[in-house]
């Protein structure tokens, strides 16, 4: 989920202009960690990772929450 949440973070910049690039300059919209999450540092996939946990708390915020989904069951099992 750590890879998606980076995955989503870098079309959000794309859309708004940013490119990958160093050194990281905001008002040219540069950023050096705009590129596969296999490429990043640890320490930038330990920030995605933070975010990924944080999912249910924002979820509750929202009156949300997640929920593990039982199997489907057949017509003939109910």
């Amino acid at each position: 989920m750590a890879e998606e949440e980076h995955d989503g973070w870098m079309e959000q910049r794309r859309r708004n202009g940013w490119v990958a690039g160093e050194p990281r300059d905001d008002r040219a919209k540069i950023h050096p960690q705009m590129r596969p999450y296999v490429e990043i540092s640890e320490e930038e996939k330990d920030k995605d990772r933070n975010g990924v946990r944080k999912y249910s708390e924002i979820l509750d915020l929202a009156g949300y929450k997640i929920v593990t989904r039982l199997p489907n069951r057949s017509r003939d099992e109910s």
